[in-house]
C-alpha cells in the first residue's frame, strides 16, 4: 500500500527536501499504518530507488522512495510524493497534461506529439479515467459540490481538471481508501 505525501508538487521539490535533513525518512514517515490504521506502529524499513523523472531533460533519476515495516500487522508501505502515481511511469502533471489536451478536443496522434507518452499510453490513461468514473464521481463529487451533477464521464473529467488537479485528486482518494491509479 502507498501513503502519499500531500503538496510535493516536483520532484525538484521532493529531492531539494530530501537534501535539506539528515534523517529524512523520519520526515516522510505517516503518523499511522495505512494496513491497520494504527498510530505509532512503523519503522524506517529502508527505501528503493525509481525511476520517476521521463521528460527527457537533465535527469533527476534515482528518486529515492521510503518504506516503512508496520511491527503491529507485518506489512510495509511505500510513501511517495503527490507528483508521483503509484504503479505509473509519468508523474500525474504529465497524465494531467494529456487529459486535458483530449477532453479539450486534441486527438491521441497530437497529444502524442505534444508529450511524452505515446498515444497508446494516452489511450490506456483515458480508459482508465472513464473506467473508474463511477467509482471516483461518488467519492469526489460528495466533497466538491462545484462539480455540480454531472452524470457523464467526459463532462465530469473536464470539469474536475479545470477546479482540482490529478494528483489532488488522487491525494483525496488514497486518503479515503480508493486505491489509486
Amino acid at each position: 500500500m502507498t501513503h502519499i505525501i500531500q503538496n510535493i508538487l516536483s520532484l525538484d521539490q521532493y529531492l531539494n527536501d530530501l537534501r535539506g535533513t539528515i534523517k529524512f525518512s523520519y520526515i516522510f514517515k505517516p503518523l499511522y499504518c495505512p494496513h491497520c490504521h494504527k498510530r505509532g506502529c512503523l519503522w524506517s524499513h529502508g527505501h528503493y530507488n525509481r525511476k520517476a523523472d521521463r521528460q527527457g531533460h537533465p535527469s533527476l533519476n534515482p528518486i529515492p522512495i521510503f518504506r516503512f515495516y508496520c511491527h503491529l500487522c507485518h506489512h510495509t508501505c511505500s510513501v511517495l510524493p503527490e507528483c508521483i502515481a503509484p504503479r505509473r511511469w509519468y508523474l500525474w502533471q504529465t497524465q494531467e497534461d494529456c487529459l486535458k489536451a483530449f477532453f479539450n478536443g486534441d486527438k491521441a496522434q497530437r497529444i502524442e506529439k505534444q508529450f511524452p507518452p505515446s498515444r497508446q499510453t494516452v489511450m490506456r490513461w483515458l480508459h482508465w479515467a472513464f473506467d473508474r468514473f463511477k467509482e471516483f464521481r461518488l467519492d469526489i463529487q460528495s466533497r466538491f459540490s462545484v462539480l455540480g451533477y454531472e452524470n457523464e464521464a467526459f463532462g465530469w473529467w473536464k470539469t474536475l481538471l479545470q477546479k482540482i488537479s490529478l494528483s489532488a485528486t488522487m491525494v483525496i482518494l488514497n486518503r479515503m481508501g480508493v486505491n489509486v491509479p
